[in-house]
């Protein structure tokens, strides 16, 4: 039973001029407005309107054991995608394939394949310039070099925080010719390398098999159809911009308010690139007991914090920080990649801005 992805006839040309900003004598330096833009744009839409194959290996650092894991890509610009997981052993753990309408994703050790269906709005255009200011607003953008990654040219570009050791920063390697990522760094607020990925044996514009975004699904295979998440509609949006608490200090807005079955709220805010949810239960004295545990925990596991009219509990899980306090009978719990102040500073925030005080 074959699934597959349509092939389009459509063709947008875009690559990013950089040989502007490739000379040596301008490691360092800031780019200019336009130049930023024009990067950050590219990265953050993950459409390189380039054709190619290549290999990939990430490792993830924050998980005790480095978690290793390796891919192969293909690439039809604009919107064709497959990429398939390995094992250590060499067998496929996942086959991912996708154009703009559909996307399907393949389970061959456990015969499941999920079908989602995908949209591309008009406004792209319009959110992805949001979010360009948002990240030029919380991070310095600036070239620092160039490289060789698998044979290939590449410029080095440094996002760093401007408050520094706030939130992560990132260290990418852009290919010179196309401007697609070759390899990328993440680093948490320490400066400890968390996450790395890099690609090797690329291929630019290769020929494609005819079959080759086409997963040939076995019998047996059960097939679920997954609906797609759905965006905030314009009028949403409106209406999140309206709440007192949308802004919050260290240049973080929210970004998406859910509710459980239970009428719990999380509220998810980002920078541009770093994300911090915020989850809100009731409570009431009976609930007080989990304090008192929090309190007693060994070691430095939990923090008390104080601070002014201020208290919470303060706890380090390695990649990321968490804050609990209890406040107007509910309990509310700050997870994120923020600093111990900057998660103290949120929570002041967020109380002062929903009381309206």
């Amino acid at each position: 039973m074959p699934v597959t992805v349509k092939n389009k006839s459509f063709y947008i040309p875009f690559f990013l001029l950089f040989i502007l900003i490739y000379y040596p004598s301008l490691c360092g330096a800031s780019l200019s407005s336009d130049q930023v833009d024009s990067l950050l744009g590219n990265l953050l839409r993950g459409d390189y309107y380039v054709s190619f194959e290549a290999e990939e290996v990430t490792i993830q650092f924050s998980h005790g054991e480095p978690l290793i894991s390796r891919f192969k890509l293909g690439k039809l610009k604009p919107h064709k995608m497959r990429r398939e997981r390995y094992a250590l052993d060499g067998s496929i753990e996942e086959i991912m394939v996708h154009d703009d309408e559909l996307q399907i994703i393949s389970y061959p050790k456990k015969n499941i394949v999920v079908r989602t269906s995908r949209s591309r709005t008009g406004n792209d255009s319009e959110e992805y310039k949001r979010l360009i200011d948002l990240v030029k607003k919380n991070y310095d953008i600036k070239l620092v070099g160039n490289s060789i990654v698998s044979s290939r040219a590449s410029i080095i570009i440094s996002i760093t925080p401007r408050e520094e050791a706030s939130r992560p920063s990132y260290k990418v390697w852009l290919d010179h010719e196309t401007s697609m990522p070759l390899k990328t760094e993440t680093y948490s607020i320490d400066g400890t390398l968390v996450f790395l990925s890099t690609l090797s044996n690329i291929l630019i514009n290769p020929s494609f098999q005819q079959d080759y975004f086409v997963i040939m699904v076995p019998r047996g295979t059960t097939a679920y159809e997954q609906s797609q998440p759905e965006l905030n509609s314009p009028d949403e949006d409106k209406t999140l911009g309206q709440l007192s608490y949308y802004y919050l200090s260290g240049g973080y807005e929210l970004k998406e308010r859910l509710f459980d079955e239970k009428g719990n709220l999380q509220l998810i805010y980002h920078d541009g690139l770093n994300v911090i949810s915020l989850f809100s239960e009731d409570w009431n004295e009976d609930k007080m007991a989990f304090l008192k545990k929090m309190e007693e925990s060994p070691g430095d596991v939990v923090e008390r914090i104080k601070r002014n009219d201020f208290e919470g509990y303060y706890c380090n899980r390695g990649s990321e920080n968490i804050l609990n306090f209890i406040w107007d009978k509910h309990r509310y719990v700050i997870v994120g990649e923020v600093a111990k102040n900057g998660l103290v500073d949120l929570a002041i925030e967020f109380k002062k801005r929903k009381s309206g005080k």
